[in-house]
């Protein structure tokens, strides 16, 4: 990407006055430590951090059509829920608002409604969808207490599915299962094969596996048969192998009916405690189990592009679980041949070298102890780097055995499931590669950085765009990064990797921001101040998400960089102001204005 020439020149990005002596200051880019000149430092607009870029203009542009698109879509729907005194136009919005995750524009529908007649079921189970994929679990607990109370309405199988859901994602495992228990007798309710699929899915994500069995036996009391449903199955397989009972999930292997997935976890679970002949089993089954795209018909041509996009997820996946299953085959060679991978783990959680952070109680704002990692690594003297929202942990675990003599590594990951993932490619690696300079953390990530100290380097790598800026699901706020800033040593970087522009815009923009604070300053170019690059280090590491946008003919990457300075650095970096800023990011789309004439 080239960001020089005349539109740096017109956005003023040469910024080094060279009439007087510029202070030489520390400063480590990508290539190590070395010093630059630099007297003033830029403070970019985020109109002018868009401008940078192409794609994040034309990110940008369709971002203000799609909230002139929800606008248009709420007016039209409070004109004819107005004229017709008939709800359904709402209801529909509501639904289509939850599936888009904008919850400010749900919101706004649900108030507009309420205020020209008395919202249905189909009104409760939008907004509580709505909430839920927002991640506002909180509202989404409250409208189904109080629905009978406030709205005369009973929840239904809909509305319970969609609230287990949210508390399964929460990790509130145990709560989703009272609703699941108490249902008949509060609501009349009773279970079906969706709700028993969101709980196992819940169990799996949460690594419940006596949670499992318990569910799997409560079940049966209502007449489901989990073995029907591909899905259940290999839900039920992955939480059992994950909770170390290899037998309990080896049972279901025999029903033939468990897909690739399901068989190679089992698989990888017997490696780890040392059944070999049922691993061996398990390899087997994978090999001659269906495939996520096996049912796929119809030429690509003929899809749209929902179900191209479908389509094309379900072929990375089976990619990925065939490569999956040559590796862990030729790990179980290994381990046999060398009688290596010590058998002693039945759990993850059984590792010195796992971490599992619960949340805070509800209103404890008690200041936390810091994380003891030092004594849990061969060599604690060595810098520290840690990568938050590792996802399956291909990317950090890579890194760390690269580096297994340079640097001490933590990945931080609030899904259980996605730790065992992490911790089993680790266990996998084998005795001659295995890392030893690698923690795993499983906790939410704000509240892990806030108990860490003495980074080197913090890494966030393709985080999920939120529905909007001010979404409670939004982990790179400005609280976050000055959390990162408090744990990160003097000369410490924040970076970032993203394919999605526009989010990184808007995150190279609050960065930016706090640089005006004195807690940061860019690493990419820092004479001319630029706050976000598509020059990706060589060096970088490769991930699942890599693969996945490769093979979908996308690789624009966004880089982003940035240094905490000294505070002698801090106090001589002389900002260029450039006026007020042009994007209140904690303000952002929270707010819809509708103008409607009611009769």
């Amino acid at each position: 990407m080239y960001l020089g020439g005349k539109k740096a020149a017109v956005l003023g990005v040469k910024v080094a006055d060279t009439s007087k002596p510029t202070k030489q200051v520390e400063h480590r880019d990508l290539a190590g430590s070395k010093g630059f000149n630099i007297k003033r430092y830029r403070h970019y607009k985020f109109t002018e951090i868009i401008a940078l870029d192409g794609d994040i203009r034309r990110s940008n542009r369709d971002e203000e059509k799609r909230k002139a698109k929800n606008t248009t879509l709420l007016q039209n729907a409070i004109q004819e829920a107005s004229y017709k005194s008939d709800p359904g136009p709402l209801n529909r919005a509501i639904s289509d608002y939850g599936a888009d995750k904008q919850l400010q524009y749900a919101l706004k529908a649900l108030a507009v409604l309420q205020s020209i007649t008395k919202p249905s079921v189909y009104t409760l189970s939008g907004i509580v969808n709505a909430c839920v994929r927002c991640g506002d679990l909180a509202s989404a607990v409250s409208y189904v207490d109080n629905s009978q109370k406030n709205w005369s309405i009973t929840p239904n199988e809909v509305v319970l599915t969609a609230l287990i859901k949210g508390l399964c994602n929460a990790g509130q495992q145990e709560q989703a299962f009272n609703v699941l228990t108490t249902m008949g007798e509060k609501y009349g309710s009773t279970p079906n094969d969706r709700m028993a699929s969101t709980l196992l899915r819940g169990c799996m994500r949460n690594t419940e596996g006596p949670g499992t069995k318990k569910l799997i036996k409560t079940l049966k009391g209502f007449d489901i048969d989990i073995k029907k449903n591909p899905w259940a199955l290999e839900y039920t397989v992955k939480a059992l192998s994950s909770s170390g009972l290899i037998n309990e999930a080896a049972k279901y292997l025999i029903t033939g009916s468990v897909n690739q997935a399901g068989c190679v976890s089992v698989a990888t679970a017997c490696i780890l405690v040392g059944n070999h002949e049922l691993a061996r089993a398990a390899l087997e089954a994978a090999k001659n189990s269906a495939s996520s795209s096996s049912e796929s018909k119809g030429f690509v041509s003929d899809m749209g592009k929902r179900q191209q996009s479908a389509l094309m997820f379900n072929q990375l996946r089976d990619r990925e679980i065939e490569t999956e299953v040559s590796k862990v085959e030729d790990v179980l060679s290994e381990v046999v041949r060398l009688a290596a991978l010590p058998t002693g783990f039945h759990s993850y959680k059984d590792d010195k070298m796992v971490i599992v952070i619960d949340p805070p109680a509800e209103g404890d704002v008690s200041e936390k102890k810091l994380i003891d990692v030092k004594n849990r690594f061969e060599n604690p003297n060595l810098p520290l780097k840690v990568e938050v929202c590792m996802g399956h942990g291909e990317w950090v675990v890579g890194r760390a055995a690269s580096e297994q003599n340079e640097a001490n590594w933590i990945g931080i990951e609030i899904r259980p499931d996605r730790v065992y993932q992490a911790w089993s490619k680790r266990r996998l690696k084998g005795v001659k590669e295995e890392p030893k300079n690698l923690v795993l953390v499983c906790a939410d990530a704000r509240e892990a950085v806030n108990q860490l100290s003495g980074v080197s380097e913090l890494f966030i790598n393709y985080p999920e765009p939120p529905g909007w800026m001010s979404s409670k699901s939004n982990l790179l706020d400005t609280a976050f990064f000055e959390s990162v800033h408090r744990c990160l040593i003097i000369g410490g970087a924040v970076t970032m990797m993203s394919d999605h522009g526009l989010y990184s815009a808007h995150t190279a923009h609050r960065l930016a921001s706090l640089g005006r604070k004195g807690l940061f300053y860019s690493a990419l170019t820092p004479c001319d101040g630029l706050p976000l690059s598509t020059d990706v280090p060589s060096n970088y590491g490769s991930s699942y998400f890599d693969r996945m946008w490769t093979n979908g003919k996308r690789s624009k990457r966004y880089f982003i960089q940035y240094i905490k300075p000294t505070d002698t650095v801090s106090k001589n970096l002389t900002w260029l102001d450039t006026g007020a800023d042009d994007l209140p990011h904690d303000d952002d789309n929270v707010s819809v204005r509708v103008n409607v004439v009611f009769v």
